[in-house]
């Protein structure tokens, strides 16, 4: 995988935070996700999944269905992975 495309992989965390960041709740919006302060961060880089439990916090939160959430987990694991591989065997 060449790097052009590793730089359209998408933190879903990244998108929450550019809800959070249009809506003006930055302050609530741990709470609103029951995510302390440090989840909250790994969330946004991509270090704490989305759970199901996630997911649906995240519906409430956003508007975006918790369909939407977890695909867009899954979607970005795959291409986490793919990535990873692509380093591992020297092509990236």
């Amino acid at each position: 995988m060449d790097m052009s495309k590793a730089k359209s992989i998408v933190v879903p965390g990244e998108l929450a935070r550019g809800c959070m960041d249009r809506m003006k709740m930055s302050e609530q919006f741990a709470r609103l996700l029951n995510l302390s302060e440090e989840e909250l961060e790994s969330f946004f880089s991509g270090r704490l999944p989305i759970t199901k439990e996630l997911a649906f916090a995240l519906k409430e939160a956003t508007g975006l269905t918790a369909s939407f959430w977890i695909g867009f987990e899954r979607t970005y694991r795959h291409r986490l992975a793919k990535l990873e591989e692509a380093k591992a065997s020297g092509k990236a």
